[in-house]
């Protein structure tokens, strides 16, 4: 009879819904559909945003806590990896710029994640992969007001922005996690970047 492994749990809902919104916004990505692909990130990003309060809510045991961490952390390498890459190679000309940036991020980034399993606490080293939905999303939404995305000046932003953050995923210095007033700002500006970006479907 078939079984399937003891892994699953509701307390990771909010995760894979993060995770499926993702793979939504990759595949828009690929249809060059990119105001549909922004806006979805930006739900993908809240889901990650709350997806450990979601968590905490429920009654676990040290096991279902430790997959719980992996979860996450698996679904940010698809989240806050592949997909921030997958626009890059969209929104970025050239045939070697977009990949050592794109390298750059990747391998920046997975050092990241494996620190961060390493060094709990109460402040993040380094910064969080999550900045790039904050930072790539209003970015698009502020070139979007002006009809510029796709101009050599948003094009030069963001190889800026695939540059320095990936520095900043490694930098050595605590990042204090987010407390309530940063939860605030997060979502007044998802929900301006949504308003924005949806204006224009």
């Amino acid at each position: 009879m078939y079984k399937v492994i003891p892994a699953f749990h509701r307390s990771n809902l909010l995760s894979l819904l993060g995770l499926f919104l993702s793979l939504m916004s990759m595949r828009n990505i690929f249809q060059v559909q990119l105001d549909a692909a922004i806006i979805l990130f930006v739900f993908s990003g809240l889901c990650d945003l709350f997806d450990g309060k979601f968590a905490r809510l429920f009654k676990r045991d040290e096991k279902q806590q430790q997959m719980g961490e992996y979860i996450d952390s698996f679904v940010d390498m698809v989240s806050f990896i592949a997909l921030p890459i997958a626009f890059l190679f969209q929104l970025l000309e050239g045939q070697y710029v977009p990949l050592i940036l794109a390298t750059l991020y990747a391998v920046c980034g997975v050092h990241r994640l494996g620190y961060f399993h390493i060094t709990k606490g109460d402040a993040f080293i380094g910064m969080p992969l999550t900045y790039i939905t904050l930072t790539l999303t209003v970015t698009y939404a502020f070139f979007s007001l002006f009809g510029a995305v796709g101009s050599a000046l948003f094009r030069a932003t963001v190889a800026l922005i695939y540059f320095i953050l990936p520095l900043g995923f490694i930098w050595n210095v605590p990042v204090a996690r987010p407390s309530g007033k940063m939860y605030l700002l997060f979502i007044i500006l998802a929900i301006i970047v949504v308003v924005i970006v949806g204006s224009r479907l």
